[in-house]
Protein backbone atom coordinates (compact mmCIF):
# COMPACT_ATOMS: atom_id res chain seq x y z
CA UNK A 1 0.00 0.00 0.00
CA UNK A 2 1.19 3.05 -1.22
CA UNK A 3 0.31 6.89 -0.38
CA UNK A 4 -0.38 8.67 -3.98
CA UNK A 5 -2.64 11.34 -3.10
CA UNK A 6 -6.15 12.14 -2.77
CA UNK A 7 -5.94 13.01 -6.54
CA UNK A 8 -5.09 10.21 -7.40
CA UNK A 9 -7.43 7.64 -9.87
CA UNK A 10 -6.58 4.05 -9.72
CA UNK A 11 -6.60 2.14 -13.09
CA UNK A 12 -8.90 -0.87 -13.83
CA UNK A 13 -7.08 -4.06 -12.26
CA UNK A 14 -6.71 -5.79 -15.50
CA UNK A 15 -4.33 -2.13 -17.13
CA UNK A 16 -0.85 -3.80 -15.98
CA UNK A 17 0.96 -1.70 -18.02
CA UNK A 18 -0.45 1.65 -15.76
CA UNK A 19 -0.14 -0.58 -13.07
CA UNK A 20 3.74 -0.77 -13.65
CA UNK A 21 3.72 2.91 -14.61
CA UNK A 22 2.58 4.14 -11.24
CA UNK A 23 4.81 1.77 -9.33
CA UNK A 24 7.44 3.74 -11.85
CA UNK A 25 6.25 7.16 -10.70
CA UNK A 26 6.25 6.08 -7.01
CA UNK A 27 9.16 4.83 -7.12
CA UNK A 28 11.13 8.05 -8.71
CA UNK A 29 8.90 10.34 -6.33
CA UNK A 30 6.10 11.44 -7.97
CA UNK A 31 2.61 11.00 -6.51
CA UNK A 32 -0.83 12.53 -6.75
CA UNK A 33 -0.47 14.98 -3.72
CA UNK A 34 -2.36 18.48 -3.81
CA UNK A 35 -4.28 20.59 -1.46
CA UNK A 36 -7.27 19.67 -3.75
CA UNK A 37 -7.42 22.85 -5.43
CA UNK A 38 -5.08 23.36 -9.04
CA UNK A 39 -4.82 19.17 -8.63
CA UNK A 40 -1.02 17.38 -8.47
CA UNK A 41 0.81 18.85 -11.68
CA UNK A 42 2.38 17.73 -14.46
CA UNK A 43 2.23 13.67 -13.86
CA UNK A 44 3.77 11.60 -16.91
CA UNK A 45 1.90 9.87 -18.74
CA UNK A 46 4.55 7.18 -19.84
CA UNK A 47 8.16 5.94 -19.33
CA UNK A 48 9.00 8.43 -22.28
CA UNK A 49 7.38 11.48 -20.96
CA UNK A 50 8.76 10.83 -17.33
CA UNK A 51 12.38 10.10 -18.59
CA UNK A 52 11.67 13.36 -20.71
CA UNK A 53 10.60 15.44 -17.66
CA UNK A 54 13.86 13.77 -15.59
CA UNK A 55 16.14 15.26 -18.73
CA UNK A 56 14.55 19.05 -18.01
CA UNK A 57 14.97 19.15 -14.76
CA UNK A 58 18.49 17.19 -14.76
CA UNK A 59 19.29 20.49 -17.45
CA UNK A 60 17.59 22.88 -14.92
CA UNK A 61 19.93 21.16 -11.89
CA UNK A 62 22.97 21.69 -14.46
CA UNK A 63 22.35 25.19 -15.52
CA UNK A 64 22.37 25.85 -11.56
CA UNK A 65 25.36 23.90 -11.23
CA UNK A 66 27.35 26.05 -14.09
CA UNK A 67 25.76 29.50 -12.70
CA UNK A 68 27.47 28.75 -9.51
CA UNK A 69 30.79 27.74 -10.85
CA UNK A 70 31.06 30.87 -12.86
CA UNK A 71 30.20 33.16 -9.43
CA UNK A 72 32.92 35.31 -9.24
CA UNK A 73 32.66 37.13 -5.87
CA UNK A 74 29.60 38.14 -4.24
CA UNK A 75 28.33 42.37 -5.26
CA UNK A 76 29.38 44.79 -2.95
CA UNK A 77 26.81 47.93 -2.62
CA UNK A 78 23.31 48.36 -2.50
CA UNK A 79 23.66 49.33 -6.15
CA UNK A 80 25.09 45.76 -7.39
CA UNK A 81 23.45 43.85 -4.42
CA UNK A 82 19.78 45.08 -6.15
CA UNK A 83 21.32 44.41 -9.59
CA UNK A 84 22.40 40.93 -8.62
CA UNK A 85 19.05 39.99 -6.92
CA UNK A 86 17.34 40.89 -10.17
CA UNK A 87 19.29 39.36 -12.57
CA UNK A 88 19.90 36.32 -10.92
CA UNK A 89 17.16 35.74 -8.61
CA UNK A 90 16.48 32.29 -9.23
CA UNK A 91 19.98 31.19 -8.94
CA UNK A 92 20.40 33.22 -5.21
CA UNK A 93 17.15 31.72 -4.14
CA UNK A 94 16.97 28.05 -4.75
CA UNK A 95 19.90 26.67 -2.96
CA UNK A 96 19.71 26.10 0.63
CA UNK A 97 19.33 28.97 3.26
CA UNK A 98 22.90 27.48 4.77
CA UNK A 99 24.62 28.14 1.69
CA UNK A 100 23.36 31.32 2.42
CA UNK A 101 25.33 33.83 4.70
CA UNK A 102 25.40 37.96 5.45
CA UNK A 103 23.24 40.46 5.88
CA UNK A 104 19.95 41.89 3.17
CA UNK A 105 22.38 44.43 2.52
CA UNK A 106 25.36 42.24 2.16
CA UNK A 107 24.66 38.81 1.30
CA UNK A 108 26.93 35.94 1.08
CA UNK A 109 26.73 32.72 -0.62
CA UNK A 110 28.96 29.82 -0.33
CA UNK A 111 29.14 29.28 -3.88
CA UNK A 112 31.50 26.04 -3.63
CA UNK A 113 29.02 24.49 -1.80
CA UNK A 114 26.24 25.56 -3.87
CA UNK A 115 27.99 23.75 -6.93
CA UNK A 116 28.16 20.56 -4.65
CA UNK A 117 24.37 20.80 -3.67
CA UNK A 118 23.30 21.20 -7.58
CA UNK A 119 25.86 18.55 -8.27
CA UNK A 120 24.30 16.07 -5.91
CA UNK A 121 20.67 16.96 -7.44
CA UNK A 122 22.25 15.96 -10.79
CA UNK A 123 23.48 12.58 -9.76
CA UNK A 124 19.68 12.06 -7.88
CA UNK A 125 18.07 12.78 -10.92
CA UNK A 126 20.19 10.63 -13.26
CA UNK A 127 19.65 7.49 -10.63
CA UNK A 128 15.96 7.65 -11.26
CA UNK A 129 16.30 8.17 -14.94
CA UNK A 130 18.72 4.96 -14.96
CA UNK A 131 15.79 3.43 -12.62
CA UNK A 132 12.97 4.05 -14.94
CA UNK A 133 15.19 2.93 -18.04
CA UNK A 134 16.01 -0.59 -16.34
CA UNK A 135 12.73 -1.16 -15.61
Amino acid sequence: MADMGMDFKAPKKSDLQAWKHLKNLYQVGIAFHSCGCTGPGYVPRDNAELIAHFQEIKQNYLENQRFWARRGKDPIGESEVAKDRHKNFGFLYSIPKKLKGGTRKAPQYDALQAQVYWSDRVKEVEEKIAFIRNT
